[in-house]
């Protein structure tokens, strides 16, 4: 399997003198230069990759009208807010709106608040959707599945950059095969804000100097990387015009590199659409990566379901082309919130994903993110999985792999190591050199705290401190000393760190070490008209394919006896009203559990607990007495809706909730995740929780959060017409398949979703 590459040849932009250029897509002035020549020169490729030209997109295409109207106003110059309210004939609150909704796709505009003065500083560049063919190769074996890695915030500049995590991101690219790197923003720490000034490197406090930092240090790789500027990139902009680092650095390493290559390429700012099609098919997958910033709400999924819905309420109004997808997978950067929204049901096969960052939390985030988590940190893949022979996207064909390397952060990261010059120039150090410039490494020091370092039990004495400080400085050590003006205050000796540019990757033997897959089957309602027992069969096979160890089933096993709950006339919205029966006609439906390890591992819902209410009996445990593949995990005193189990070293909980699903599907999530942590404390449990498998939602989602992989698996039941129709609800129907990784301390390295979406062959009556 190979693929072709279709990028946008060239695009125009206004240089400092108001001239203007037409630029290749690698960055080379096309002005004096015969483009084709230029093209076979420069854009030398392996033979599985062409080029083709492809029309520009109008910047202009995704605003409303309204937005279109002010944005043709401020291209002729500055205007005022009341001067717009005439204009359009409307309100001063609908003008900010416009405004807000102008710069929220990307373009920069100045609003003075006193004088209500608005000014287009730039427009957005955009470019058309990158098109990937899949085409089929004598030479290369048919594999089924394209690769592709995922990056977002190498901060370059930041005190707070993990570029180690960069370079094992690479590592695990490389072994994963992928086809090419998806980055999506602030490349570059930028300029801050006085707020954080201080997690800046003072070596590398200008935007230039980040920028030419990533061009020297930033992994080589045999695939290209597509970038896009994010908000940190872009900060340059209103200090100097027409200067966007990320197409510096694309056109820095293609002129550095051998051959021209060019192996990080620009897409624009802020958010850019890639195509995966299928060759001589017009269908395919639909890739938009968006970079919203640092922006939080305390529900970790509230940001990424209002931009789904928003693109998949904007799709109607695009060309019909990019209407024909077999799915639509929209990646967002968001300060390093990670979760995973399967199957998002807004418009066709929406998949939603907030990848990692590689930006450790910093002093700023601390004191502002007062609900949220630490940012994860570390990578992500997307793999896309398809019939080789018909091309076809499977059923379970969108998979994502979280890479967490969060347990990995090391301090000061960016500072080069204290010994590195004394290497770099074979120097042979005495031992009290070594001792005083270890010592340095660590803290800043007055002279009598280094003249009572000791060698061999001896003080080194003021003096020879002295001679040895005066020795390191004269090979190059860049030591200040009280006699400098930036340490008279305080008396003391500090050495001042060199910037750090080698950047070894973590062993990935020691990342990777163990796996373990399991199957979530939630919420079976077994019994009810509703019921979807032949899925329920399909969920068991996925999961027996996969290779699971057990099957998570979180509760509402049965769909519950009339009489205790479910509102009015509950015996009609089963079709076997009595407990016992229930649980005879689940013992009989439910699939086999022998193939799995671990067998099938249940709770109770609020369904199943309804039989308790009533008579004082415990379904599932009932269920576990009368079928040998079935283990009950709770009980009368821990709880009968959750319970604890304990698969490969790692430590699950199984949780059914109840009280309904919030509009951000996290929200309860997060909420019941606090407590059981709290818990645990106010307890002094020695248990450390590691995965948290919710039922009761009838939802589908996956975030890592607090250090816990936290998962709701769909449900099967379909649409009740009494309860989900009026309240606006619609169910995920069908199954997650959930692979963690842990590594030799027995952390959660990867987390790898596929949720398998089985609504499509929903047939009702299903009675077996």
């Amino acid at each position: 399997m190979g693929f072709r590459i279709y990028p946008e040849p060239q695009s125009t932009y206004i240089n400092e003198r108001g001239v203007k250029r037409v630029v290749c897509e690698c960055g080379r002035d096309l002005r004096y230069t015969n483009y084709a020549r230029h093209r076979r020169s420069f854009h030398e490729t392996p033979k599985t990759l062409d080029l083709e030209v492809v029309k520009p997109k109008d910047p202009g295409d995704h605003l409303s009208a309204e937005e279109r109207k002010v944005l043709d106003i401020l291209t002729k110059g500055s205007t005022t807010v009341p001067d717009l309210e005439k204009l359009l004939d409307t309100s001063a609150q609908d003008i900010i709106l416009y405004l807000d909704g102008l710069w929220v796709k990307g373009y920069k505009i100045r609003h003075d608040r006193t004088t209500k003065l608005v000014t287009l500083i730039q427009a957005p560049e955009e470019f058309a959707p990158l098109t990937i063919k899949l085409e089929k190769e004598p030479e290369r074996p048919i594999t089924g599945e394209i690769n592709i890695g995922v990056l977002h915030g190498t901060v370059a500049g930041s005190k707070y950059a993990k570029w180690r995590s960069l370079t094992t991101a690479y590592e695990i690219f490389k072994k994963m095969e992928v086809s090419f790197v998806i980055h999506l923003g602030d490349w570059i720490a930028g300029i801050p804000t006085r707020e954080r000034a201080d997690e800046i490197i003072g070596e590398l406090a200008n935007p230039s100097q980040q920028a030419d930092f990533v061009v020297e240090c930033y992994p080589h790789a045999p695939v290209k990387t597509y970038g896009i500027s994010g908000p940190r990139d872009l900060s340059i902009l209103k200090k100097r015009k027409g200067f966007n680092p990320l197409k510096y650095i694309s056109e820095q390493r293609r002129v550095s590199s051998e051959g021209g290559e060019q192996d990080i390429v620009y897409r624009g700012d802020l958010t850019a659409t890639f195509w995966i099609r299928k060759l001589g098919i017009k269908k395919g997958i639909l890739i938009k990566v968006q970079n919203i910033g640092e922006r939080r709400a305390y529900a970790a999924t509230y940001p990424l379901q209002g931009i789904v819905e928003t693109i998949g309420g904007a799709l109607p109004t695009v060309t019909p082309r990019e209407l024909e997808y077999d799915a639509l997978v929209v990646l967002t950067a968001a300060g390093g919130i990670t979760d995973h929204i399967p199957e998002y049901n807004v418009r066709g096969r929406i998949h939603a994903y907030s990848v990692p960052t590689l930006q450790g939390i910093t002093p700023w985030q601390e004191r502002h993110f007062h609900r949220g988590a630490a940012p994860v940190l570390g990578a992500s893949i997307l793999r896309i999985r398809y019939d080789p022979n018909t091309w076809e996207l499977l059923e379970d064909g969108i998979v994502f792999d979280t890479i967490n390397l969060t347990d990995y952060q090391d301090e000061d990261n960016w500072k080069e190591d204290a010994f590195a010059l004394a290497k770099g120039q074979n120097l042979e150090l005495l031992p009290e050199e070594t001792r005083v410039l270890t010592y340095l490494s660590e803290r800043n020091a007055t002279l009598g705290e280094l003249s009572r370092l000791t060698i061999g039990g001896k003080g080194i004495g003021k003096k020879r401190g002295q001679a040895v400080i005066a020795h390191l400085k004269e090979v190059g050590y860049p030591i200040l000393t009280p006699e400098d003006p930036e340490q008279r205050a305080s008396n003391e000796y500090k050495l001042v760190p060199g910037v750090r540019k080698d950047f070894p990757p973590f062993d990935l033997t020691q990342i990777f070490a163990k796996e373990t897959t399991v199957g979530i089957v939630s919420d079976p309602h077994y019994t009810s008209k509703w019921q979807l027992p032949s899925l329920v069969n399909l969920a068991f096979e996925y999961a027996r394919k996969a290779g699971a160890k057990a099957i998570l089933v979180p509760g509402d096993i049965t769909d519950g006896v009339p009489g205790a709950g479910g509102g009015r006339n509950r015996e009609k919205k089963t079709f076997i009203p009595e407990g016992r029966n229930q649980v005879n006609y689940t013992v009989k439906h439910l699939p086999s559990g022998k193939d799995f390890g671990e067998g099938i591992l249940v709770v109770n819902g609020d369904h199943d607990l309804w039989s308790w209410d009533l008579a004082g009996w415990d379904p599932a445990e009932e269920l576990a007495l009368r079928r040998k593949d079935i283990r009950y995990l709770g009980d009368e005193l821990e709880g009968q809706l959750s319970g604890f189990v304990e698969i490969d070293g790692l430590l699950f909980e199984l949780l059914h909730m109840t009280g309904g699903v919030a509009y951000a599907l996290s929200y309860g999530a997060q909420k019941r995740l606090e407590a059981e942590i709290r818990d645990a404390y106010t307890r002094s449990s020695k248990k450390i929780l590691q995965a948290l498998i919710i039922g009761g939602g009838h939802i589908a989602n996956m975030m890592l959060y607090k250090g816990v992989v936290v998962v709701h698996g769909g449900g099967f039941q379909a649409r009740t017409p009494d309860y989900m129709t009026p309240r606006g609800l619609t169910p995920w129907v069908g199954t997650m398949i959930l692979t963690l990784t842990q590594d030799v301390k027995g952390r959660i390295t990867k987390i790898t979703t596929c949720y398998v979406n089985l609504a499509p062959l929903i047939k009702l009556p299903d009675r077996p």
